[in-house]
């Protein structure tokens, strides 16, 4: 199972410079490796390797190990594109913005020092604190650290952490839980649970409505309060999704089920046809 921890990192000023100039010289060799993608219809990550990586170290002040980096982050992107239906034979590959890329890491680039981590910058390694809470620290306990993120938020410095644990042991045999998902009542399983979604939606109205009116408003108050309220649905969202899927889980449990197998919604926007209003919330 995986997992990820985020992890704020304690940076000095020193160290804040020169992780901004690798976020800006990563974003920039993302950017090139983008057009070589599009020009040659290729995200395979050797393929890509093989068309790029020596001009990416001749032209970037990238180590090679981050070029090599920068080359999984495009694939990786590019990968996502086809497989959700983005990228139609014969018609020309989409562009992606890489401005604001975080950067890439694994485990020639990063090490875990207690505390701290070591991290790959333009002008060598620097050890900066991590500022570990209880949930943090209980992700790192229980696993084997892998890949990960560095992103720039709010003024501050993540480091988005993959952490890899064993499953639990499956159970052999049982019942098959069917769980229907849904906007008026977020799911629903076999096992006769409803969750209902009523108070949920009613948020998300709310917030959408209180969108709608700072942004007509344009003023420099309401642009103030647009960034205060930026991300607390989502927030809220992930929070109540979150508890319900715990529930489920939990109901499962107690009931012996061997196996969840949930409704797939796929490009649900597409085989539905809908008003305005009715795209508008499938959208968001």
């Amino acid at each position: 199972m995986m997992r990820t921890a985020s992890i704020k990192l304690d940076a000095s000023p020193e160290q804040r410079a020169a992780l901004a100039a690798l976020q800006s010289d990563f974003a920039n060799a993302c950017q090139r490796l983008s057009a070589v993608v599009r020009e040659h219809r290729v995200w395979n990550r050797v393929a890509l390797h093989q068309r790029a990586y020596s001009e990416m170290r001749s032209s970037t002040p990238l180590g090679s190990q981050m070029c090599c980096n920068a080359i999984f982050s495009v694939c990786k992107a590019y990968k996502a594109l086809k497989v959700t239906g983005r990228i139609p034979k014969d018609t020309p590959v989409p562009a992606i913005s890489f401005q604001r890329a975080s950067v890439h890491f694994d485990k020639r680039t990063y090490a875990l020092k207690k505390n701290a981590v070591s991290l790959y910058t333009l002008g060598g390694r620097v050890i900066v604190p991590m500022r570990l809470g209880e949930h943090q620290r209980r992700i790192l306990s229980f696993g084997r650290p892998k890949e990960a993120e560095l992103v720039f938020r709010k003024g501050n410095w993540y480091f988005n952490l993959v952490v890899e644990s064993d499953d639990k042991e499956p159970i052999a045999s049982g019942p098959v839980m069917g769980v229907d998902v849904g906007e008026n009542n977020l799911a629903a399983h076999s096992l006769g649970g409803i969750f209902g979604g009523g108070r949920l939606c009613d948020r998300r109205d709310r917030h959408l409505a209180l969108r709608r009116r700072l942004q007509s408003n344009g003023s420099r108050s309401a642009k103030q309060k647009l960034r205060q309220v930026s991300g607390k649905e989502r927030r809220h969202v992930t929070h109540v999704n979150h508890e319900t899927s715990k529930a489920i889980v939990r109901e499962a449990l107690e009931a012996g089920v061997s196996k969840i197998t949930m409704e797939d919604l796929t490009h649900i926007r597409d085989r539905i046809k809908a008003g305005k209003r009715m795209r508008g919330r499938l959208h968001r």
